[in-house]
Parts: C-alpha cells; structure tokens; sequence
C-alpha cells in the first residue's frame, strides 16, 4: 500500500487532527485517509471503501447506544460493589478475627507441648 508523507504541516492542524482521530477511536492514518476519502467522494466514500482497508465507523446514534449499554453495566457493577460492602465485615473485624483464631490455636499447642512435658 503506497504511503503519504506530508511536510510543514501546521502544528496546529496536526494537533486538531490527533484530537479528532482520538474522539472517533481512530489513528491518525485511519483518520487521515478517511479525510481525504470524504473531501474527495464526499459521503458517498464511506460506501464505495466498506472494501478496502478503510473501516466503517458507527454512526452517532450507534456510539450513543453503545455508551448508553456500557453506562448501564458500570452502573450495576457499582450497585453490585456498594451491596457486597454492606454484606462485609470491616477489615478490622476481619483482622480480630484472625488473631483470635491464631491465639486460640496458640494456646491449644502450648497446651499440648505442656502435657507432653509432664
């Protein structure tokens, strides 16, 4: 595939450029050629490149949809997150827990090398 290289491109243009291929999940090549692909064809480009190396984007209601479904699923992981706290004991209850279990076990084997000494 041929490549393109363009020099004394205004900073400016360029940093616009990488905004834009940023907003629309595209590389600057991808965003590049579809560019030129849409100055020169006009909206009929997208539909004569569905072939070529060009991709086919979403549309804004597409994006819209599918940000909507994800808003949906981080929405219920966070309920979900905010009921598993309630249903969890504090770390330090937890911690006191396990040292008490640890000093009980503790005691018993002190018990029993005490025995054993007898």
């Amino acid at each position: 595939m041929p490549a393109l290289q363009v020099r004394e491109f205004p900073e400016e243009l360029y940093e616009e450029l990488r905004a834009y291929a940023a907003l629309h999940h595209r590389s600057m090549a991808q965003q590049t050629v579809a560019a030129v692909d849409r100055m020169i064809h006009g909206d009929a480009g997208s539909e004569r490149s569905k072939g070529s190396r060009i991709v086919s984007f979403e549309s804004s209601a597409e994006r819209e949809r599918r940000l909507e479904k994800r808003r949906g699923i981080f929405a219920r992981a966070e309920e979900r997150r905010r009921v598993a706290a309630c249903l969890m004991p504090e770390p330090s209850a937890l911690l006191a827990e396990a040292r008490a279990e640890r000093d009980a076990r503790f005691d018993e084997l002190a018990a029993e090398i005490a025995e054993k000494c007898r």
